[in-house]
């Protein structure tokens, strides 16, 4: 049936043969959701048969509190599962230092007071239902607020001073 070229003659050439095409299977994917600036939501629907690590890049221009979730979209009839994520990790890393997580969990993060400069999302899972899995990724970001400078308070009373004192005229 096979040349003699093909035929599998040890145990360990098909151990090897068998673990490059499972290696094969896993995906990793990477998204670009942009910049993200005041209370903006990035989300993207991904789907998947095997093992996966899809990564989803943004870059924030100011201090921002970050909320980042994955909602597994699992779908059961009776005791099949027809889609289903097993073991997902969702973690966020800085680009400057992407070894060191900033914050992990299974489905959702939370940082607040995150400062400027690009930043990525890992998700990790294996997608298992007989027609794989599926998730939703959401990224979110609400920039933080600038407190005013006393300068700032300062021109915003003369403003109203001299408001004032145009209207007091006006009807004097």
């Amino acid at each position: 049936m096979f040349s003699n070229k093909f035929k599998f003659r040890s145990p360990r050439m098909f151990a090897l043969m068998a673990l490059s095409l499972a290696s094969g299977l896993a995906a990793a994917d990477t998204f670009n959701a942009g910049v993200l600036p005041q209370s903006q939501a990035y989300t993207q629907a991904v789907s998947h048969n095997g093992s996966f690590a899809d990564t989803f890049n943004f870059h924030l221009n100011g201090l921002a509190d970050i909320s980042s979730a994955a909602s597994l979209l699992n779908l059961d009839l009776g005791s099949s599962s027809i889609l289903h994520v097993d073991s997902p990790a969702l973690s966020l890393f800085s680009t400057a230092n992407p070894g060191t997580a900033i914050a992990s969990g299974f489905t959702s993060v939370f940082v607040p007071s995150l400062g400027a400069g690009d930043y990525f999302v890992k998700l990790t899972g294996n997608a298992n239902g007989l027609s794989g899995g599926a998730y939703l990724m959401g990224i979110y970001s609400v920039m933080a607020n600038p407190v005013p400078e006393p300068e700032q308070w300062g021109l915003f009373v003369a403003g109203l001073l001299a408001v004032g004192v145009a209207t007091r005229k006006k009807y004097s």
